[in-house]
């Protein structure tokens, strides 16, 4: 049988080709349904634009009913899933096939498990235990429903992604993620994660004078189960470390993890003044209370987002944190407190979904022909990084 080259086939499909050097931005015809397929030893799809490499090769494929059927290449493509991206290689490329089919074996050899879920729903979880993807069987079939992929872009993201970049940025008001993206056009647009975590009561009217330099006033709250002692002397002398000025005063309630006998003796020694509010007046201590519901509000997202259990609060902490370092404030003329403390512009090209899929590098293989990259879950970032 006759082979059509790769040369011949962008001449074939001269839409599909990337000019000068640059991947086309992908979109996805109206069917995104693919079945899972017991039978079927390799993934095939209908269309082109799944794909993110081919080789072009013309093969006859025997099907199940013991008709034939030809394919027109092979390659890797990416499945866009409600949590993650799929990449699937060895897939042939059918523009003939009736129905996308995803081989059952191709994910079981990846030590993928498929597990039955009520009401006719199944689940797939990857090793790790991370639901990667749901379908139905009430019709039968193992029916799975992807999203349309589009090239992920922050200058050039499109309406129908902005809900995957708002999740991306940590759930941020909507006024402060135009903010974050200026070039971008951002309408108003409505999160369901967002109206189901941060719901709260109506704050108390407070004020509190503003400060003249860095760390004249450290106003702390907690937000889990730590030793205190030891992580406000931490964050204390590493403020001044990084800021080269001094705390003069730090503001805090009246709980017993802020007012006791060592950290008395700390704040004595550095020359600090402990300013307390007064007791079961919440009204006090506004600042830290509302700094504190915004980061508990963006750990909540993160975990409802991830599906990972609350064993992760931590590192959702950590990252909403670091997120709300990176959000512009009301209060700093809509500047960041990145920006404001470290005097340098925010960069976010490297976000990414907490909970996400993440290939790591292997520093050392037991064989050469071991594999060289090794799947886990992204935790969040590190400070400086």
């Amino acid at each position: 049988m006759a082979k059509n080259s790769e040369e011949d086939f962008w001449k074939l499909h001269p839409e599909k080709q990337p000019k000068g050097g640059e991947k086309p931005i992908k979109s996805l015809p109206g069917n995104t349904k693919f079945v899972l397929d017991s039978g079927a030893m390799m993934t095939m799809v209908s269309s082109l634009d799944y794909f993110i490499h081919i080789q072009i090769k013309t093969e006859e494929i025997e099907l199940a009913d013991g008709s034939t059927i030809h394919s027109e290449g092979q390659g890797t493509i990416q499945l866009k899933l409600p949590h993650m991206i799929l990449q699937v290689k060895n897939t042939l490329y059918i523009p003939k096939l009736a129905t996308n089919l995803l081989s059952m074996a191709t994910l079981l050899k990846s030590n993928h498990i498929v597990k039955a879920l009520d009401n006719e729903f199944f689940e797939v979880i990857n090793k790790n235990k991370v639901q990667i993807m749901t379908g139905s069987f009430k019709t039968g079939n193992l029916i799975i429903d992807t999203q349309k992929y589009t090239a992920f872009s922050a200058s050039t993201v499109s309406h129908k992604d902005l809900l995957q970049l708002h999740q991306v940025a940590g759930h941020p008001l909507i006024e402060h993620f135009r903010k974050i993206f200026p070039g971008m056009n951002i309408p108003k647009f409505e999160c369901i994660t967002c109206n189901t975590c941060k719901m709260t009561k109506a704050p108390f009217k407070s004020s509190f004078p503003p400060s003249s330099r860095k760390l004249e006033f450290l106003h702390l709250d907690l937000c889990g189960p730590i030793s205190p002692p030891l992580i406000i002397k931490q964050h204390v002398l590493t403020s001044e470390r990084l800021s080269n000025c001094k705390t003069a005063n730090i503001f805090s309630d009246n709980g017993s993890e802020f007012v006791n006998n060592d950290l008395k003796a700390f704040f004595t020694a550095q020359g600090i003044t402990h300013l307390c509010s007064a007791p079961y007046t919440p009204e006090q201590t506004l600042l830290t209370k509302g700094g504190n519901r915004t980061t508990i509000e963006k750990t909540r997202c993160l975990l409802k987002d991830s599906r990972l259990n609350l064993t992760y609060w931590a590192e959702a902490s950590n990252t909403a944190v670091f997120l709300e370092n990176r959000t512009p404030k009301r209060a700093l003329a809509f500047e960041t407190l990145f920006v404001t403390w470290y005097k340098r512009k925010n960069n976010l090209s490297h976000i990414h979904p907490f909970g996400c899929l993440a290939i790591r590098l292997k520093h050392k293989t037991n064989s050469k022909f071991e594999e060289k990259g090794a799947e886990g879950i992204f935790l969040g970032y590190r400070e400086g990084h």
